[in-house]
């Protein structure tokens, strides 16, 4: 495997590991679409890592998601369907 992806019960979330041999393509992306790109062209290299209770789903990426986290909130978690498994 290349990539390592947390998971909750199946379902992929963060953190992600990408391996350095990925970097090229990572380093070709543009815009906010985050990995998403690299990740569906190389699914049959990723592996999911389960983590425990939800805490894959939780996508703290700004100081205000990790305040609300930190508070006990998270409007976040699990929130929409992953487009790289979804439908596989």
């Amino acid at each position: 495997h290349q990539i390592w992806r947390g998971a909750a019960r199946g379902r992929p979330g963060h953190p992600v590991v990408i391996a350095r041999p990925l970097f090229a393509q990572l380093m070709t992306l543009s815009g906010d679409t985050g990995a998403q790109p690299v990740l569906q062209a190389n699914r049959s290299k990723m592996a999911l890592v389960s983590l425990p209770g939800n805490h894959a789903l939780n996508d703290l990426d700004t100081p205000e998601a990790w305040a609300d986290w930190r508070a006990g909130r998270s409007p976040n978690a699990g929130s929409s369907p992953d487009p790289v498994t979804e439908g596989s």
